[in-house]
Formats: C-alpha cells, structure tokens, sequence
C-alpha cells in the first residue's frame, strides 16, 4: 500500500468493551463524509465512551450508577436509554431467551469482574466440563418485562434492585450507532 492508498482508508484495533475491536474504513463516498482517519478516531473514541459510560465492571460507570439506584424512577441519558432498549428489544425478539437483567444470576454463576485482557480456553476444551446440553429456557422472573423507558421525561422506570447488563446487546449497538455514523447518521 502506498502513501496515497493509507490517506484513502483507515484500520485500527484496539480493546474496549471485553474485546479486541477493529474499524476498518475505505475511501469515503459522498461529499460532507469525513475523511477515513478522522471517521475511524471519531468512531474510536465513541467506542471508548461507550465502555466506559456502560460497563457494569466499572465501579463509575452510568450504568453502575443507575443499577445502585435505590428509585423506581432513575434519570438516564439518552446513551443508557438507548442501550436498555436495545437489551429490552433482544428479549421481546426471543421472548426472554436474552434477559439483560439477570446481573445477579450472572454474578453468582461467577462472572463478576471483566474477562478483558485474560486468556481464552479452546471451545473443545471447555466442553469437556459443562454439563449435558438442554434446550434454553427463558427466566420464569421475566425481569425485562419490569423495565419502562420514558424518553419524553428522561427517566427509566423498574423496581428498585433490579439491574441492568448492555453485555452483548449493548456491542451490538455500539457496532449499529459506529455503522450509522459511518453512512452519515449522528451517533447519540
């Protein structure tokens, strides 16, 4: 590739949200589009603030904040509004098979502190000690279905001490607000 090729397209990983993350931008396409390398550090650092605004692993966290809220009704900004949609969306799209709000469940099967920067297992390896499959079942507690997002007035509504997990929907809607500003859509 030559210099006039690396000014055209952009191509960075970096490790956010758990994982490693890689945007990889080629030459814009219309007229007011920014440029690749400024696109890819615009998309970067909205990754970035989106970790850290919505990691439950991070004791300053928005979303540590809300889930320590002892209100029923807890203001939220339209980025954790957002992101408790998305998580409520997945489970009324798999009728609670994906529960953002089975946090404590989460903790007590182990899983209470970030797995960033530790060492996977191979798949084959760790299937030698789970035990026998069954079909997934959703919660019978369907604490999703407790959630209300009022985006007129800001807030979130749900009974106090249940929390909230954006997890896998929450990169999932990273990558979907990154892509919507790549096609020239603001991100929130």
């Amino acid at each position: 590739m030559n210099d006039a090729d690396d000014m055209e397209t952009y191509d960075e990983q970096f490790d956010a949200m758990g994982a490693r993350i890689r945007i990889m931008i080629d030459r814009p396409s219309g007229n007011g589009v920014p440029e690749p390398a400024e696109a890819g550090r615009r998309a970067r650092d909205f990754i970035l603030d989106f970790d850290r605004r919505l990691s439950r692993f991070r004791p300053d966290s928005e979303l540590t904040a809300f889930n320590q809220d002892p209100r029923t009704e807890v203001p939220a900004s339209s980025l954790l509004r957002t992101a408790i949609r998305a998580g409520l969306s997945a489970a009324e799209h798999t009728d609670g098979l994906v529960d953002p709000t089975l946090v404590d469940q989460i903790e007590a099967a182990g899983y209470r502190q970030s797995r960033a920067g530790m060492t996977g297992v191979p798949i084959p390896e760790l299937l030698l000690d789970v035990p026998e499959r069954r079909p997934a079942e959703p919660d019978p507690g369907s604490g999703w279905l407790a959630f209300e997002v009022d985006d007129e007035n800001g807030v979130v509504r749900r009974p106090p001490g249940l929390r909230f997990d954006t997890g896998g929907t929450g990169k999932g809607l990273a990558a979907d607000l990154v892509a919507d500003s790549l096609a020239g859509i603001p991100v929130s």
